[in-house]
């Protein structure tokens, strides 16, 4: 198994892979996957930078929700189509 997949290979070789940032950090499982989204962002092929945020937005979301109704309403709040992320 690979334990670095490319579209991590840049925050890896900055010795910040998210799992040990998320451990060092002592983070539960919601704020660990937001850091591995933004972690990511932009790098996945076939994931769009808008997929990773929006996906960290609602981790970060259900954190403090614990909603999932919540959660996806704030992600179509602050993620509409017509707004071009950089």
């Amino acid at each position: 198994m690979k334990t670095s997949p490319d579209h991590y290979r840049a925050v890896v070789q900055n010795h910040f892979q998210p799992v040990y940032v998320a451990r060092a950090w002592n983070l539960g499982f919601e704020l660990f996957t937001a850091i591995k989204y933004i972690a990511r962002c932009g790098r996945k092929p076939g994931e769009s930078e808008r997929d990773d945020l929006s996906k960290a937005i609602w981790f970060i979301a259900f954190h403090l929700t614990s909603s999932t109704d919540t959660c996806d309403k704030i992600v179509k709040l602050l993620t509409p189509e017509e707004i071009s992320l950089p």
